[in-house]
């Protein structure tokens, strides 16, 4: 840190701490999300895409807008869910509830601010006081949400230990001083005045952190006697207390600047911690005596008390003294390593006969002690065996003495098997510490890591997992922390050995992933999840373990060849976890999911699978990047539309000769298919499978793959207008097949309407030469379909007449009817939607003109040296050619004289006008008109006239824009009148047909 004389400038840069504050806040915000219920979770979803999409475009005011809003709605839906729900709970817990969620959000948006450089440079004191703000709230605010989620998958009593090792993680990692993202060590100026002198230069202030190493220490403690409260006066709690009240003072003691607030000297502050450190450790000591070895594992102690308590405490209390002194470098300087040495062979002799050790026995034990004891004096690695050979034989005679003679099985292997992989899994725990010492056998270190994370796995997954196999209210043989506990020291040792360079590289990949894919079996033990997420881990990870950038390089050069094998790997790994996949996203719908899901969710597993190495190998390549996400976005869109897939070779077996069976699934994994309920209930009147939808998954993967540039010369405005044809023509077929089948004619209209929407759109956009003149002559071919269309519905015959009449002989005429009204709003529906499209790409177009012309006058009046120049009166060129010269301007020209718009409508009329199309704001209001007016017809039809209904139609008339024919007074201030106005009209209507209506009855 830069001396005190020097000052501290402030620099905008990136927020450094990302990771740590996201390892706080992100659970907790899923936690809130969980409090919400699904329309949180939709608002964040949406409000993620959607910033997600503005952070990409560069638009970094809409990106930090919709943040906050998104968190602002998030909150609103929290509390309305809390409220709604508060008879399940007292009315100051839903108060406390809304305010914490309150509090998580507001910090979150406080992460969100520090983010945007733009507000870095115009608001520096803001942003210090945000930054400080996040690094000292989140930990109080975040454990309380990680209290609330652990409550929620956890039992009750086993909180405050999962709080209290929460609580210490978030110290460590936002607690200790930590230093400003924002400041450079420079003298001069700072942006906006802000400077800081060096000793300023940690973002926590001393009080700051004594406040928070006192949530962390008395935190753990006050919820378990809040939980105990009324049976806390037993023995077993006062331990419990005991423990979670020493276990983080050792951690605040034992860990560098733990205690850096403490307004002392270095010196002082080093005493002060040993002592903290003795203290606690001894408290600890008591406590886990206390409530683990006297209360669980009483059974395996065989001295009779008093006598068990001594001989077990003094022991404990021996090797406790010895770690203090090993950690604290008293061993060696002011205690000899003999005497330490001795006290270990008394110890380990003390606590041998304890458990019951027989006589002819206990050289083993002691061999142990005397090898550990003489290793550490002389590091020599035969030492180091002697310490193997003695511990591996005295866990071997606990395990037989205490387990060997059981017979039952444990999941589906038996004890015997599971007492084996233990002592396998025992020894390379013995040996790997003593070669690392020696730093020695880097690969054989590798390897007997790898062996241990294989034994792991194969154990505690059966252990675990056979909870889940037995009768309900069955004790749980391995808890889940174990599990939380072994992969996060096994992947903690993986870092720290490879970094300390005695771990290979391949290892450290390979073991971490390991330990990653084991905390898999706490989401669904009973499917045994390991292998397959193993395999898909290691198969996705493997870019970027196996290859390493060059220096002063960004990328890594690789083969085809070698990308096309990573691939493949990668689908033959999601072709073996399809089962995996299966039973999480069964587990995720609470029920079988549909064929097109579970295809859907492969495909998106294999995007994310690939991602790595088009990051790693190919970043650059932005046709790779595409085609990945054009393959995650195909598997939302199977996931989205569900289309029927054949049952030959997926659940069902292909008929092929030797009774070969290819297929994607088994008989314990079969997915929902559409012809199975048509198999139970009858195929009826309406029940079919819906093939159709494959077009409109065709259709959206060929204008995605249009729109990419994946394909060479697909940006073309004639290619564009090639794939927009395609595009149409299968939306329209999708519509003219499940809409109207059976209906010839009414499909022949469907399809070319919609092939003409999706030309007219494609030309408006990208204008090829003379595509202006056809424009509106695509427009009125759509409005003459249209209107040929509703005539023909009324006069065409409906399909399947005599089959109705059979099945209807009563009431033929009334369902004939109800058909012919149901086509017709189907018809009306599909128009209503081509007409949104057309006023959608209108508005667009119009926006696009005034933007330019925005942008355009801004630069004339600060070049003229007037920021503040306002747009004036326009009109439309004279005289105007309206339609493209269809309609010649000669003959409008007096009608063009009159009809004026002023401001920057006009001009953007007159710039569209030179480019023929002085038509679109018409145009445009006219479709939006035409689409607000079938959709209240519909509403008529299928709602009675709801009222609520209208209220998000009316959102509709915000796409109608000032023209010179309809609208010429509509401006920016009266954009927001149309709706009003559609609104008041249509309740005051409403209310006076219903007021009507009961005076009718009344008399």
């Amino acid at each position: 840190m830069p001396s005190a004389a020097s000052g501290v400038r402030f620099a905008p840069g990136p927020f450094k701490y990302n990771g740590r504050v996201a390892l706080a806040l992100v659970p907790a915000l899923l936690v809130t999300a969980g409090l919400g219920g699904r329309p949180v979770m939709g608002i964040f979803t949406i409000g993620t895409m959607l910033w997600y999409i503005m952070d990409t475009m560069q638009y970094r005011e809409g990106a930090f807008t919709v943040g906050w809003g998104t968190l602002l709605l998030a909150q609103a839906g929290v509390s309305l869910n809390i409220l709604f729900t508060y008879v399940n709970r007292p009315i100051m817990m839903s108060l406390l509830l809304s305010l914490m969620s309150g509090a998580l959000l507001m910090l979150t948006g406080m992460w969100l601010t520090v983010q945007f450089r733009f507000i870095q440079m115009q608001y520096p004191a803001v942003v210090l006081a945000f930054e400080r703000q996040v690094l000292t709230a989140t930990l109080p605010v975040a454990a309380v949400m990680h209290a609330i989620g652990i409550a929620a998958v956890t039992e009750l009593g086993d909180v405050p230990y999962y709080i209290c090792a929460a609580l210490c993680l978030m110290y460590h990692f936002l607690a200790r001083p930590l230093e400003s993202s924002f400041h450079q060590p420079k003298a001069g100026r700072a942006i906006g005045g802000v400077t800081r002198s060096a000793a300023e230069a940690v973002v926590q202030s001393k009080v700051d952190a004594f406040w928070l190493a006192l949530a962390v220490a008395v935190l753990p403690a006050t919820s378990y006697y809040a939980i105990h409260a009324a049976v806390i006066n037993h023995w077993l709690h006062f331990w419990s207390v005991l423990v979670l009240l020493s276990a983080p003072v050792v951690y605040l003691s034992a860990v560098p600047d733990g205690l850096w607030w403490l307004p002392m000297s270095p010196r002082f502050v080093k005493g002060m911690s040993r002592l903290l450190l003795v203290l606690a450790a001894l408290g600890l000591l008591a406590g886990f005596e206390g409530r683990v070895v006297f209360y669980a594992f009483m059974p395996f102690i065989q001295v009779p008390p008093p006598w068990n308590y001594i001989t077990v405490s003094g022991a404990l209390l021996g090797l406790v003294l010895l770690a203090l002194a090993h950690v604290t470098g008293a061993l060696g300087t002011a205690m000899d390593v003999a005497v330490a040495g001795s006290c270990l062979i008394l110890c380990v002799t003390a606590g041998s006969l304890a458990v019951g050790v027989p006589f002819h026995w206990l050289p083993a034990p002691m061999a142990a002690a005397i090898g550990l004891a003489t290793y550490y004096d002389s590091g020599n690695l035969r030492d180091w065996g002697l310490f193997v050979v003695g511990a591996f034989l005295s866990a071997g005679w606990f395990v037989h003495h205490h387990f060997w003679f059981l017979d039952f099985k444990v999941g589906f292997v038996h004890l015997h098997t599971v007492c084996k992989l233990a002592m396998a899994a025992l020894l390379p725990a013995l040996i790997v510490p003593g070669l690392v010492m020696n730093q020695t056998g880097r690969q054989l270190i590798g390897v007997l890591m790898l062996v241990q994370a294989e034994l792991l796995c194969v154990l505690e997954e059966q252990m675990y997992g056979a909870h889940h196999h037995e009768e309900p209210g069955s004790g749980m043989m391995y808890p889940s922390y174990l599990v939380i506990a072994t992969s996060a020291a096994g992947i903690a040792a993986c870092q720290a050995l490879y970094h300390g360079w005695s771990l290979p590289r391949w290892a450290n990949w390979v073991v971490s992933t390991l330990y990653v894919a084991k905390l898999t079996m706490l989401v669904l033990p009973e499917a045994y999840l390991v292998l397959p997420a193993a395999v898909l881990l290691l198969t996705a990870g493997a870019p970027l373990y196996m290859y390493t950038t060059e220096q002063g390089k960004l990328r890594v050069r690789l083969g085809a060849w070698q990308g096309l094998a990573h691939v493949l790997a990668t689908v033959v790994a999601v072709g073996l976890a399809r089962f995996a996949v299966f039973d999480v996203v069964q587990w995720s719908a609470l029920g079988r999911p549909h064929e097109g899901v579970l295809l859907g969710a492969l495909l998106v597993v294999t995007a994310a699978s690939l991602l790595p190495l088009i990051t790693r190998c190919w970043a650059h390549n932005q046709t790779a990047m595409r085609l990945v996400v054009m393959v995650g976005v195909s598997g939302l869109l199977l996931a989205i539309l569900q289309p029927p897939l054949p049952r030959m070779g997926g659940a069902a077996c292909p008929q092929l000769p030797f009774a070969l069976c290819p297929r994607l699934w088994d008989e314990r994994h079969v997915p929902l298919h559409d012809a199975d309920d048509v198999a139970v209930w009858g195929s009826g009147l309406g029940r079919r499978e819906h093939w159709p939808r494959w077009l409109l998954v065709a259709a959206a993967g060929i204008g995605l793959l249009g729109l990419s540039g994946a394909v060479p010369g697909s940006r073309a405005p004639f290619a564009r207008l090639l794939v927009g044809a395609a595009v149409g023509w299968l939306v329209g077929d999708y519509l003219a097949l499940e809409v109207m089948p059976g209906q010839v004619i009414l499909q022949v209209l469907v399809i070319a309407t919609s092939m003409l929407v999706v030309a007219f759109i494609t030309l408006l956009q990208n204008p090829l030469l003379g595509s202006p003149s056809w424009l509106p002559l695509l427009a009125a071919a759509w409005a003459g379909a249209f209107v040929v269309s509703l005539v023909l519905q009324t006069s065409l015959p409906l399909p399947d007449i005599q089959r109705f009449r059979r099945l209807y002989p009563d009431s033929a005429l009334q369902v004939e009817s109800e058909r012919r009204e149901a086509v017709q709003a189907s018809l009306l529906g599909v128009f209503a939607g081509h007409a949104l499209l057309l006023a959608f790409s209108l508005k667009l177009k119009m926006s696009a003109a005034l933007h330019q012309l925005g942008r355009k006058q801004q630069g004339a009046a600060y070049s003229a040296g007037d920021p503040y120049a306002r747009p004036h009166k326009a009109s439309l060129p004279g005289p105007p050619d309206f339609f493209c010269g269809v309609v010649p301007g000669n003959v409008l020209s007096n009608l063009g004289k009159a009809v004026q718009l002023e401001g920057a409508a006009g001009l953007a009329v007159r710039r569209l006008s030179r480019e023929g199309l002085a038509w679109v704001p018409t145009a445009g209001n006219i479709a939006t008109l035409l689409a607000f007016g079938i959709c209240v017809y519909l509403n008529m039809y299928m709602t009675g006239g709801a009222a609520e209904a209208l209220v998000l139609l009316a959102p509709l008339l915000l796409m109608l824009s000032p023209d010179p024919l309809l609208l010429r007074h509509l401006g920016e201030r009266q954009r927001y009148l149309p709706p009003v106005m559609a609104v008041s009209a249509y309740l005051a209507a409403t209310a006076q047909l219903q007021v009507q209506g009961w005076l009718r009855s009344r008399r």
